[in-house]
């Protein structure tokens, strides 16, 4: 389990990635980074269910979305799941299969119609691939950018200086 320190590491990681190599503002940080972090606890949840719902479905049955949602999960197609964008070679278009993703789970889970992003195809693909490594949480792969596209404290915005969840000054590497 990750504790509030390497969470609160791992977003500033984040916000650094795409502060440093995006073209969007701070404000619009939270859309992309929070959407993969519900995205990697909706395949937590939906993997503890199909565990549970698996040895009631034998054969050609499968379990329906609907049977996820009973036991409190958001249905996910295999194309929407966090391992399976996390697996996909370095060539793939990263923006276009989170689109795919999240069009996927809305369509799957119609609660969540116009409520998740469809904004991955505007973001570098590399930025991508980074952001998926930072919220693996069985992954001991760490944010691997150079410190020369790290900014340094005095270069980040006044609001970054201090983690809103620890209350802690910004980490210098």
């Amino acid at each position: 389990m990750t504790d509030l320190q390497d969470f609160s590491r791992s977003l500033f990681a984040a916000a650094n990635q795409l502060w440093t190599n995006t073209a969007l503002r701070p404000d619009q940080y939270g859309q992309p980074v929070l959407a993969l972090i519900a995205l990697r606890q909706m395949e937590a949840k939906f993997e503890t269910v199909h565990a549970e719902l698996a040895p009631l479905y034998k054969g050609r049955l499968k379990p329906k979305p609907s049977d996820y949602q009973a036991r409190g999960a958001i249905f996910l197609p295999e194309n929407a799941r966090f391992s399976r964008l996390l697996s996909l070679p370095g060539t793939a278009n990263l923006g276009a299969e989170l689109n795919a993703a999240m069009k996927g789970i809305a369509d799957a889970n119609p609660d969540l119609a116009g409520a998740l992003p469809q904004g991955y195809a505007g973001l570098p693909n590399d930025v991508l691939q980074e952001l998926l490594c930072l919220f693996d949480l069985s992954s001991t792969v760490r944010f691997r950018s150079s410190l020369r596209d790290v900014p340094k404290r005095d270069q980040v915005p006044p609001f970054l200086q201090r983690s809103p969840i620890s209350g802690q000054a910004w980490a210098e590497t």
